[in-house]
This record gives C-alpha cells, sequence and structure tokens, in this order.
C-alpha cells in the first residue's frame, strides 16, 4: 500500500510540474517577442517545406499593372482610370466571373477618365470588387471620404496586407474589421463569399510548377485587350501593381528562400489567400489552451523519459525520437486539419522537463555518495571538493603561483567578550556567524580557507582559476558586511556585545595548493598577498572603517567611484598602497580627498568640513580632519604596528 501511495504521489507531482512547465512555456511563448519570432520561423518553415507546386491556377488570374504598362501612360501613379476602364470592360465582355482592384481610388483624377472607369463599373455585368482602406490604415479623413463616395456601385473590401509587427512578415490575411454594426471582409474572403469575421488566417502559399515565378496566370494590364476571351472567361481578376521595387511584400517563403525569392507582389498575396479560401485550406494558429495543453504534454513526456533508469546517452535518444515524433505530428496536424500548432514552446518544454527528470534521477544515483561529499566539505570548501573529484591527482604535496583575491575578516574585541561569555552561550552564536558567513563566500564562488578562532580567511580563484576574483571577492566582502551588521545588532549576538566584523581584501600573486607534510597537508595559499590582506583587515581599526580593499583589488575588478580612505605604508613595505572604502564617493569628498593628494591642507580642510555629517563620507572626512590637526597633509598614511 505504501509502494502505491508513493507511486500515485510521484504521479500526481509529475502531472503538477509538467503543467506548471506547460503554463510557463505557453505564456512565454506567446509573451516573449524572441520566442514569438523563433515560433513564427517554424512556422514559415513549415509553409515553405510543404508549399505544393501547383500549376497555372484554373480560377485566378492576375491583371498586372507593370513598370511596362506604366510606360504606356501619361502619369506613374494614380492609376490611368481610362486603363481600368478598358480593362473592366474586356473582363465584362470575356464573360469573367469578378474582377478586384487592390488599387485605392482615394482621390480624383482626370474627370473624364474618373467618369469613363465610373460608367464602365456601371454597366457592367461581372461582380466588381474595389480595394478599401481606413484612416486607421493611413489615409486622410478627405481621402477616405472619396473612396467611399467613388464607385458606389461597387462592392468594398479591405486590401492591406497583415504585416507582422515583429519582422514586417506577410502571413496572415485580416478576414474582417468592424464597420459600424457590421464587418467589412478582407479582399481574398470577399470574392471567395466567405463572410467578414474578426480574425487572421495564415496563408498557404504555393510554388509554380516550374519552380519559378507565380502560380498564378500573369496577363500585363496593357495587354489585356489583346488577349483571346477564353483565358479570361469565369476566372477571378485580381488588378494589382507587379513592379521591382514597389507594393511587394516579404512572405513565409523568406525563411527557406531568402528575402529577394521570398518577397512577392502584394497582389498574388491575395491571390494565394484567395486559392485557399476557394479550396477550403486557409491555416489557423492554433488556440492558447492548445498551447498550453502541448506543452503540457510534452512537459510529462520529458519528466518521464529523463527520469527512467540507464545511461544518458539513451535518454538523449529517446527524448530525441520523442522530438522528432511531434515535429511530424506538427507538420501532419497543418497538412489535415489546417491548424499550425505550436513547436518552439512545447521543445523548450520537453528538453526543460527531461533535464529535470534527469537531474531527479542523478540525485537518486548519487544519493550513496552525498554522505562522503557532505563529510567532506564540512572540512574544506565544496568548490575543492568538487576539484578533487575531477582531478584526484592533485591529492598530492605542491603548489602553483596563481593571481588570486583574498579575504579576511575579524571580530573585533572577540577576545574580550569571548573571556566574560560562557562556552555554552558564545560557542553556538560563534558557529552560526561563521556558518552565515562561510555560505556567503561559497555563494560568491570562494574557497574558505580557514578559521582562526573567530577570524575568516577566503580565497577567490583557487583552486577553480575565476578571471573575474576580484569582483566575485568584492561583492562578497559587501554582503559579509552586511550580514556581520546584522548578525551583531540582533539576538543573543547582541546580548553578549559582539563587536564589528572588519574585512580586508587585497588581490595579487601567492602560491596556493596542499602545503603541508605527508601526514597532514592543508590547501591553502601564502605570500605576500596574503600578509597583506590580513593587514587590511587590521588597518580598520585605525582607520575607523570595516572594509578596507586595496587598489589591485578595485583595479582588477573594474569598480568606479569607490570611496579612497588613503595610501597606506604598511610593515614591512616601503611603497604606499591606495586602499578604498567599497561605499559611494561623494562630490564634496571627492574633491577634499584631491586637495589632499596635492598636499593643499587649506583647501582639503575646507571642503572636509562640508562634508554633511549624516553621509556615508563622515567617517573618513573626520578621519583626515584629525590627520590635518596632526600636521599630516597628504593622503600617505603609515600604519607601523600594521
Amino acid at each position: 500500500m505504501t509502494a502505491d501511495r508513493s507511486w500515485l504521489t510521484r504521479l500526481a507531482l509529475g502531472i503538477v510540474v509538467a503543467a506548471a512547465i506547460g503554463l510557463f512555456a505557453a505564456f512565454i511563448g506567446r509573451t516573449v517577442a524572441l520566442a514569438a519570432m523563433l515560433e513564427n520561423w517554424l512556422v514559415d518553415l513549415r509553409i515553405g517545406l510543404t508549399a505544393e507546386a501547383v500549376p497555372p491556377d484554373p480560377e485566378i488570374a492576375i491583371v498586372a499593372i507593370t513598370e511596362e504598362t506604366l510606360a504606356t501612360l501619361p502619369y506613374r501613379h494614380p492609376v490611368d482610370r481610362g486603363l481600368l476602364a478598358q480593362i473592366v470592360r474586356k473582363a465584362d465582355a470575356a464573360g469573367a466571373e469578378a474582377i478586384a482592384f487592390d488599387i485605392l481610388f482615394d482621390q480624383p483624377t482626370d474627370p473624364a477618365k474618373d467618369a469613363d472607369l465610373a460608367a464602365a463599373v456601371r454597366n457592367a455585368k461581372l461582380r466588381i470588387v474595389i480595394g478599401y482602406a481606413d484612416v486607421e490604415d493611413g489615409l486622410t479623413n478627405r481621402q477616405k471620404a472619396h473612396l467611399d463616395a467613388y464607385l458606389p456601385g461597387a462592392e468594398r473590401a479591405y486590401v492591406n496586407l497583415v504585416r507582422d509587427d515583429r519582422d514586417g512578415i506577410v502571413r496572415a490575411t485580416l478576414t474582417g474589421r468592424p464597420v459600424g454594426t457590421e464587418v467589412r471582409p478582407g479582399l481574398a474572403i470577399a470574392l471567395a463569399d466567405r463572410g467578414g469575421s474578426i480574425e487572421r488566417r495564415v496563408i498557404r502559399l504555393r510554388r509554380a510548377l516550374n519552380g519559378g515565378g507565380s502560380p498564378f496566370p500573369l496577363y500585363p494590364a496593357h495587354a489585356l485587350h489583346f488577349l483571346p476571351d477564353a483565358w479570361l472567361k469565369d476566372r477571378i481578376l485580381l488588378v494589382g501593381a507587379v513592379l521591382p521595387q514597389e507594393d511587394r511584400f516579404p512572405t513565409s517563403l523568406v525563411a527557406l528562400n531568402g528575402i529577394e525569392a521570398g518577397t512577392r507582389p502584394g497582389v498574388e498575396i491575395h491571390a494565394h489567400a484567395l486559392a485557399d479560401q476557394l479550396a477550403g485550406q486557409p491555416l489557423v494558429r492554433a488556440g492558447w489552451g492548445i498551447d498550453v495543453l502541448l506543452a503540457t504534454c510534452l512537459a510529462f513526456v520529458g519528466l518521464a523519459a529523463g527520469g527512467l533508469s540507464g545511461r544518458l546517452i539513451w535518454k538523449v535518444a529517446g527524448v530525441a525520437g520523442i522530438l522528432a515524433t511531434f515535429w511530424w505530428a506538427g507538420a501532419s496536424a497543418m497538412n489535415w486539419t489546417g491548424v499550425l500548432i505550436p513547436l518552439f514552446m512545447p521543445t523548450i518544454a520537453l528538453f526543460s522537463a527531461s533535464g529535470i527528470g534527469a537531474a531527479i534521477a542523478s540525485r537518486r544515483h548519487r544519493a550513496e555518495k552525498q554522505f562522503i561529499r557532505d563529510a567532506m566539505s564540512r572540512y574544506v570548501a565544496e568548490s575543492v571538493v568538487e576539484d578533487l573529484q575531477r582531478n584526484p591527482e592533485k591529492l598530492k604535496l605542491g603548489g602553483e603561483r596563481r593571481e588570486l583575491t583574498l579575504i579576511f575578516t575579524d571580530i573585533a574585541g572577540f577576545t574580550t567578550t569571548s573571556e566574560a561569555t560562557s562556552p555554552d552561550v558564545l560557542v553556538p552564536i560563534l558557529n552560526a556567524y561563521l556558518d552565515g558567513m562561510s555560505r556567503i563566500i561559497m555563494g560568491h564562488g570562494g574557497t574558505v580557507d580557514k578559521y582562526i578562532g573567530d577570524a575568516v580567511v577566503a580565497i577567490f580563484g583557487a583552486p577553480i582559476e575565476q578571471s573575474d576574483h576580484a569582483a566575485r571577492a568584492l561583492a562578497c566582502a559587501r554582503e559579509l558586511d552586511a550580514f556581520a551588521r546584522a548578525f551583531v545588532s540582533d539576538g543573543a549576538a547582541r546580548e553578549i556585545g559582539l563587536g564589528t566584523t572588519r574585512i580586508g581584501v587585497h588581490t595579487g600573486p601567492a602560491v596556493v595548493g596542499n602545503i603541508g607534510g605527508d601526514a597532514r597537508f592543508d590547501y591553502t595559499a601564502i605570500g605576500d598577498t596574503v600578509n597583506t590582506a590580513a593587514r587590511l583587515e587590521g588597518a580598520n581599526k585605525y582607520l575607523g572603517t570595516t572594509i578596507c580593499i586595496s587598489a589591485p583589488t578595485v583595479e582588477a575588478a573594474g569598480a568606479e567611484r569607490l570611496r579612497p580612505i588613503g595610501d597606506l605604508v604598511l610593515k614591512g613595505r616601503r611603497a604606499p598602497l591606495r586602499v578604498y572604502d567599497p561605499g559611494s564617493l561623494g562630490e564634496i569628498y571627492a574633491d577634499a580627498f584631491a586637495a589632499l593628494e596635492v598636499e593643499d591642507p587649506e583647501r582639503a580642510r575646507d571642503l572636509l568640513t562640508k562634508v554633511p555629517v549624516d553621509s556615508a563620507d563622515a567617517p573618513l572626512a573626520r578621519f583626515h580632519l584629525a590627520r590635518l590637526d596632526e600636521g599630516m597633509t597628504s593622503t600617505v598614511i603609515e600604519l607601523e604596528g600594521k
């Protein structure tokens, strides 16, 4: 019974996790631009790969206004309406089923030619649909008024193509838009008599049988009157521009053929959309519910596949097989049902969930080893354990010179506090303090080298090389300071009067490795860099600061606008070392410090007295004022005791 309950619990947990991944994946796919663009690319790829090569369409033809057509006309724009009147009469006499203009009649032209076209439309027996647009499409009120009034006997349909906001590709046709209490259809919907609805339909593109050009017969507008009537009889004629540089739009074929080959005239795109409608093959994108369901199902399968026992290679093969099956199903669903299901985010859900499943299985596999690992980690840093596991040959004496950053910390007055506090009170407080400090160090990728009573020594840049070890150490020092301040101000630590934690940070070359003898050795660092970091920690007591950071650390970390303390001359060194406090630098203090650098005590004193007493710069301002009172007029600070 217990086993059954455990199995049911795991199943329920798997369903919940899969549902959460599915919801998140569907949400990302609908709202994040990059995910939507990748999904669009996969839609384009499917359409391009499945584009059918067809003979010239028997129902639709394009009457193309070409450059040769425009060369025969007295002006280029608007299109000569005398020519359009001839086209209407020719189509009507030839017995065409309908004629549609992918042209906006939004302004008057030659009055005689305008009247000629109006008469041709009024007297024609065939169906005529003219292009329509609104102010929201870019028309002025005057243009729209003319468009509404001209050719009152003709049907009107929207001709503006729907371009994707993210990449400008035309993938869909607008099937309708509300006009008052009615829905005015798009051009393809109007011609197919499908009725208007406010939605977008993805266009299924076709290819010419010969592999190039348009799959629709294309008749030059200026030569239409020479064509046999049989070529036009019972066809729907779409009149529009087929020009090399104008009225052309990128389509889904761009993904497979490139921008030049994938760009098509707007009138041809309308023809593709109309062919979709006449064949009953319009494509629609799956709704939100389908997105969630697919992503959830893929996530659940991924969890199960990743969680199976066995070698990783078989898990990868299984997930790859699932993915291939799903993508095949996506292509089949488009061909069989006209529904475009999402592929990208369900794929991400599959990989994410399989990774989670594999991680769970790996955790179970590592359970027997975890006890030993945890035991080792109590004595050495986690990074050292991992490094030794990967490189057992390092379990020997020896070291190497490497650029490192060292952190030293110490609690002020701890000796006095420890003498005045009973061990059963002090030890739990110290353990909690050291545990918190160690977690922060390890969280920043550092190695806890050793504890010296209440002091902590940390190494950044070893045993694992870190190009950003100085930046890590600087961020770690700030967090250690914040933790220590909070720790001593609350609870038992406050009751026993635990002191302030002082921190020193320095970057430089040091020898790091296993130092000791055959019977016992420690992974540690030695050298002047280590000694300097320790002395910077001690310098805080004299400087009145809690964190003292050397210039090499600041430079290596790329930190800017830190508060300079001065140029310390440490014990045993001749050259001064510029040190900083990690706080932000105020303008007045910066100017005062600059005055000290050029040994201008009067200006420095004047500026230091103006530092606001409640600002972060105030403690160092008081420190330098005291030094000026003692006759020390530069930034050089000699610390003989440190």
